[in-house]
């Protein structure tokens, strides 16, 4: 049977009345979640001391401990979720929580069924008070952090308007956080910036002034929360600069002090190789990453990694030098640096207007990492099931397989470990001031992972005027839209990067297997697919074999095997460049916020992982082609920042050909029209804008911009 659940609405506190936010999505800016007004969850408010176990309830109806259940997948660990001691719940104090269902049709008997009350159904009688099929109660539900669910006509289901999630053994609810009404949190809800001053209201009405800022990120303290603040002349906007991946290890060796490789039995290409956070900032003092307008900086994981060898394809030996093995939430890892080194790095950034995301890695970690040691049951399976293995296959079993024996896989239907998680995230937006997060590996955790993480965003940050960028890697094929299209959304990730439209460019640009016509369509499907969300467009990462190498041709069988066996060279012809230079014309020309990869901006060559992977080069290392190429991305990347159609103008097809693709970006005054032409001779095009027709000529191999007539 399916119902018409417009939405839930659940006010907290002691109020009256509750607001009408029938069809407002859980997790909108402005909207008013069970939780916004909520203290930060601590690790201790996973729920009573008396959660049920596994067939507590021998009756329980599908969907609560004991019952069927409505978890995705396998199900959760055998123990209940680790609390701690807590007031016995009928001493603390309560104030009535509202609660308010648009359901669309009279007649039906509607209840609250929740934890804080044995999941008594009885316990939460809702009424059509005005006979129009809108019911609503009061319930007395003690502070804390809850999971319930609706029971509509004698069915279990879990509240449609609110995505946030609330697991109890392994079964998923809907959750519900609960202040003390008693003694109220006075947090910052919103704050006006004029200049250098700033002022903050907090949840009580008052007003709280700062002034004397100075460009960049201020986190402004107010009552028992943080304000996070930019002061800078135009607000900021992920789509007006290239995200730009700093492979830590790999870009630069800023303090040879820290160095510290395994050698032997490690393999030299799977070995640490001496980047380091102070190589990261050399390069940004010298003005590396705005010259090619770059404004955010991704940075692969920096966790302090396994001090030791695992084993890879064939038994080769690898290190941690890539960051995803950590064995700590908190700390850096020491041949990167330290806590201060980083906490530099993103307050000289700041300073440019350039924001820096770090890599979170929530599906898996080490071993070795100090919750496996101290919460095993945090984490699921027992590495018998890694992932591409037999009966394990990386989509058929993407929530519970280890990525390899040695890295645990993380429970997120246990709430303990989401607590944990969650607390640290916060950390580090907090305390190391990183901007953000390229979240890992989307598709190999339960949902709850993104929309806990966008919810402690936005209910712990969201009072100053600064945004926290969350961008997701869901790996998949050109088919893959609706699963990239599925994490992103007001209660999910910003956005993803676009691998569907990235295998694209790779047949029309490196391979030239395709027409253009294939690019414009995957562009107009990539539109479709994410209509209201920015994604990130990209030529290359660190999973995937160099563009440059694809450009040339140089890349053959097994493209892993072949960095060990026969890594390919700088290429020594104008070809591959060529390619590679229209590529990078599309890609900063795209909407979203495009990705340049750490030397794909040079033409530094690779075949698969760890090869993709090799030293940065820089000035002074470079031949006349790659310092060639280096200018035309600068250049196309300067052209984006100084063309506001460019950056945040929508794309319209004006032309297309197999070898020749125009389109518009923006409307109206200011609009510019793109002219991309892969054939070996010059193209004539007269195309039709909205302001009459334009005649481009276009040189072989290479791109035009032009302004609208």
């Amino acid at each position: 049977m399916r119902w018409l659940l417009l939405a839930l609405t659940v006010s907290l506190g002691c109020r009256d009345t509750a607001p009408d936010l029938s069809g407002v999505q859980s997790g909108d800016p402005g909207a008013a979640d069970a939780g916004d007004e909520a203290a930060p969850w601590r690790v201790d408010d996973v729920g009573p001391p008396d959660a049920p176990g596994p067939g507590g309830k021998a009756d329980a109806p599908p969907g609560i401990p004991g019952g069927e259940g409505e978890g995705e997948g396998e199900p959760g660990p055998e123990d209940p979720p680790e609390v701690a001691p807590r007031p016995d719940p009928v001493a603390a104090p309560e104030c009535d929580t509202r609660f308010r269902l648009a359901l669309g049709r009279v007649g039906a008997t509607v209840q609250v069924a929740g934890q804080w009350a044995g999941w008594d159904p009885a316990a939460g009688p809702m009424t059509d008070g005005n006979g129009q099929g809108v019911y609503e109660t009061a319930l007395p539900v003690p502070p804390g952090s809850w999971g319930y669910k609706l029971v509509i006509d004698g069915e279990w289901v879990v509240d449609p308007g609110h995505e946030l999630a609330w697991y109890v053994d392994g079964t998923v609810n809907s959750r519900l956080d609960v202040t003390d009404c008693q003694a109220p949190v006075v947090r910052p809800v919103g704050t006006e910036v004029q200049g250098g001053v700033a002022v903050v209201t907090d949840s009580a009405g008052g007003r709280h002034r700062f002034e004397g800022l100075g460009p960049g990120r201020h986190d402004l303290a107010v009552g028992e929360g943080i304000a996070p603040v930019w002061i800078e002349d135009e607000p900021f906007d992920v789509r007006d600069g290239a995200i730009y991946f700093v492979f830590v290890d790999r870009f630069r060796n800023g303090d040879p002090g820290n160095d510290d490789p395994l050698g032997d039995p490690v393999v030299a290409q799977g070995d640490w190789q001496g980047g380091d956070l102070a190589g990261v900032l050399a390069s940004l003092r010298e003005g590396w990453f705005e010259a090619l307008g770059v404004r955010t900086l991704w940075l692969s994981p920096v966790y302090e990694a396994f001090d030791g060898s695992g084993a890879g394809k064939r038994g080769r030996q690898y290190s941690g030098y890539h960051g995803y093995w950590p064995i700590s939430a908190r700390t850096i890892e020491p041949r990167f640096g330290t806590v201060e080194d980083l906490k530099t790095l993103t307050a000289e950034a700041h300073g440019r207007g350039i924001r820096v995301i770090v890599d979170l890695v929530w599906n898996q970690v080490h071993r070795d990492h100090e919750y496996f040691q101290a919460h095993p049951q945090w984490f699921r399976g027992d590495g018998s099931c890694v992932c591409g293995g037999r009966d394990c296959g990386w989509d058929e079993r993407a929530l519970d397989c280890w990525f390899t024996d040695y890295l645990p896989d993380v429970n997120w239907r246990h709430m303990g470990a989401v607590a944990a998680q969650r607390a640290d995230a916060l950390w580090w937006l907090t305390d190391l001031g990183v901007d953000g997060f390229r979240v890992d590996a989307v598709k190999h955790m339960e949902d709850i992972a993104v929309t806990t993480l966008r919810a402690a965003v936005q209910q712990e940050l969201g009072g100053g005027n600064a945004t926290f960028h969350l961008v997701g890697e869901t790996f998949t094929g050109e088919d893959g839209r609706d699963l990239v299209a599925r994490y992103v959304g007001p209660s999910r990730l910003h956005g993803q990067f676009d691998f569907p439209l990235f295998w694209t460019a790779v047949a029309v640009f490196a391979r030239e297997s395709e027409g253009m016509g294939a690019l414009a369509a995957a562009v107009d499907a990539s539109a479709q697919a994410y209509p209201t969300r920015w994604m990130s467009p990209f030529l290359g990462n660190h999973d995937v074999e160099r563009f440059m190498s694809r450009a040339a041709g140089d890349l053959r069988g097994d493209a892993g095997e072949q960095g060990f066996d026969d890594p390919p060279g700088r290429p020594d012809d104008d070809g591959p460049f060529e390619r590679t230079k229209l590529a990078f014309a599309w890609l900063l020309t795209q909407p979203g916020a495009p990705l340049i990869y750490y030397g794909d901006e040079v033409g530094m060559p690779g075949a698969g992982d760890p090869d993709n992977r090799r030293m940065m080069r820089f000035e002074g290392d470079m031949n006349p082609r790659e310092a060639s190429l280096l200018e035309h991305v600068r250049t196309w990347g300067r052209r984006r920042a100084d063309t506001p159609a460019l950056r945040r103008g929508a794309l319209r097809t004006l032309h297309v050909g197999d070898d020749v693709y125009v389109y518009q970006r923006g409307t109206g005054p200011g609009a510019v029209v793109v002219g991309l032409n892969r054939s070996d001779l010059p193209r004539e095009r007269v195309v039709q804008t909205e302001a009459g027709a334009l005649e481009l000529l276009i040189p072989a191999r290479d791109a035009v911009v032009a302004e609208m007539p």
